[in-house]
């Protein structure tokens, strides 16, 4: 088991990159959503917006000091002054007079009382959803306050200095610009928060460099994400009708590269080609290698091991009577369950027809060990697509029939915890790990494509489909 304890910390470059990544992978989703808080709070404001008026008195406080009066602030008559009058407003008594002036069982307005910091004055406000009745309110209120503070102030003295009157407009008028900026500043917060947990929460395997970084184990190629003129998975898929053909193809073509040097190197001629997870696009990598192998001359026989879900049929576009399975249960039909490629002369194919039930016992039966140690005789090269690691043990049994195993990661797809348990059950088999290669690659050569391959067969396990 490998030693990755130092993997946690965080690199401001890489940070930086792969926000930027994410920003540009999911740009329309986050720019929905910030267009989304950008109209949503004008909405908003203006479905839940309830206008109120206030009218207001204003008073200065006076203080007797030996038989003078003075208007010098003084804190402590300010303070004592306000309390008392906080406890008038509240009194019954005089609550009571204004509803009998307003003829109403309960005071339509709101007092309240605040003081103006530093000085002698204070304000009192009458605020109700209609401008009339807090200025009615607020003119009993002037009515009947002095009978009452008379009692109450000793040697204080008020002096109303500004008279209530009637609002001319509400207290919180409507902006919608005003609305739409904190929409867009909520919308841009959102957005960063997402971003900060897709880093956190999707810390994967963009490059080559993190696959050394990451993972301890070589890259052996980057395939771009390329968009094909027909959604139909076949021969072409590689070839004419990929719009971007050419660095498609030249990825490939340095992936077949690297699979020959590990024949020169170590005589390795049967390759398995697996996944973490479905979806990640392990048998279009399998089918374009057998057909880049071809090309170049060699004789080459793909097989496809997925035997719960077979899907190199669909690729190569073909159908035949006797498959893989046919063959592991009765030796005598592998001559004829080959077939020749209809336009690869040295491209041969043994694929599956159906899905298995029993996939396991015969992935472990002595049967296959035969099948792929006589086609490591009869050919240059043998291309297995297998099952994804996590789905089923089948990757497991597969590979201890293999030579050497690629280990294709779709970019930024998994985290890179799960594609470390993953290496770690491959290592345990005696097949060498030959390295990962990441496929459909958004920047690949610092552009961007789309991926037309229409990977939507989807893992239907033992069951047959369409």
């Amino acid at each position: 088991m490998q030693n990755y304890e130092n993997d946690n910390k965080i690199d401001i470059i890489e940070f930086l990159k792969k926000i930027l990544h994410f920003m540009s992978f999911y740009k329309k989703r986050l720019l929905f959503i910030f267009i989304i808080f950008l109209v949503l709070f004008p909405i908003k404001r203006v479905l839940t917006y309830h206008s109120t008026y206030t009218s207001q008195m204003t008073f200065a406080v006076t203080k007797e000091i030996k038989g003078d009066s003075t208007f010098r602030y003084n804190k402590d008559a300010v303070d004592k002054i306000t309390s008392t009058f906080e406890y008038m407003l509240n009194s019954p008594e005089l609550l009571n007079k204004i509803k009998r002036d307003l003829h109403m069982n309960i005071i339509p307005a709101r007092f309240s009382l605040s003081k103006v910091t530093g000085t002698n004055l204070f304000s009192i406000k009458s605020t109700s959803v209609n401008k009339q009745q807090a200025y009615d309110a607020i003119l009993s209120l002037e009515k009947h306050y002095g009978e009452f503070s008379r009692m109450l102030l000793d040697d204080t003295t008020l002096t109303l200095i500004e008279k209530p009157e009637l609002a001319k407009e509400p207290n919180d008028k409507i902006q919608i610009g005003k609305e739409i900026v904190k929409g867009g500043i909520v919308g841009i917060g959102i957005d960063f928060i997402i971003l900060l947990l897709l880093y956190m929460l999707k810390k994967s395997i963009h490059n080559d460099t993190d696959v050394k970084k990451y993972l301890r184990t070589r890259c052996v190629g980057t395939m771009p994400y390329v968009r094909t003129a027909d959604k139909k998975i076949s021969y072409q898929v590689m070839l004419s009708r990929c719009r971007n053909n050419f660095i498609f193809k030249n990825a490939m073509q340095n992936y077949r590269f690297e699979v020959e040097s590990e024949y020169m190197n170590h005589n390795h001629k049967t390759f398995m080609i697996t996944s973490c997870v479905p979806h990640e696009g392990k048998s279009i990598i399998a089918a374009n290698l057998a057909m880049a192998l071809a090309e170049k001359g060699h004789k080459v026989l793909v097989i496809d091991l997925d035997l719960r879900n077979p899907t190199l049929e669909k690729i190569f576009d073909v159908s035949f009577e006797n498959g893989i399975i046919d063959c592991i249960k009765d030796l005598k039909k592998l001559s004829k369950a080959i077939m020749k490629h209809k336009k690869l002369e040295n491209l041969f194919m043994l694929l599956g027809n159906r899905p298995s039930n029993d996939a396991t016992e015969l992935l472990e039966s002595k049967e296959l060990k035969m099948i792929i140690e006589n086609a490591k005789k009869d050919y240059d090269f043998v291309i297995v697509d297998t099952p994804p690691v996590h789905v089923m043990e089948d990757a497991h049994i597969i590979a201890q029939y293999i030579d050497a195993i690629t280990l294709v990661l779709k970019q930024d797809n998994l985290s890179i915890t799960q594609i470390r348990e993953c290496l770690e059950t491959l290592m345990k088999t005696d097949c060498h790990i030959m390295g990962c290669l990441i496929n459909q690659s958004v920047d690949f050569n610092k552009k961007v494509y789309g991926y037309g391959y229409g990977y939507g067969y989807g893992y239907g396990y033992g069951k047959h489909r369409d």
